[in-house]
């Protein structure tokens, strides 16, 4: 677990020196719309967007998953169970 906090660490320093260096605005165009910001600040953005789509189509998976895990313990309960009467 320390590992993964010491990585998060360094990648959110990471961020916070791209973010200062990176502050120079730029325009993005999208269909109809004009966004303005720094590019960092849309990089950013876009970063997070992608982890939510990751994490919506992810989710289903999971739960089926731990659906799977649970119906496989509750059969190898319910045999053990068996075994034993």
């Amino acid at each position: 677990m320390l590992p993964l906090l010491i990585l998060g660490l360094i990648l959110a320093l990471l961020l916070v020196i791209f973010i200062f260096q990176n502050t120079s605005p730029v325009i993005v165009h999208f269909l109809a719309w004009h966004f303005q910001g720094s590019l960092a600040l849309l990089m950013l953005l876009t970063f997070i967007f992608g982890i939510i789509i990751s994490l919506l189509v992810a989710i289903p998976l999971l739960i089926r998953r731990m659906r799977r895990k649970t119906r496989s313990i509750n059969t190898k309960e319910t045999t053990e169970e068996l075994l034993h009467h």
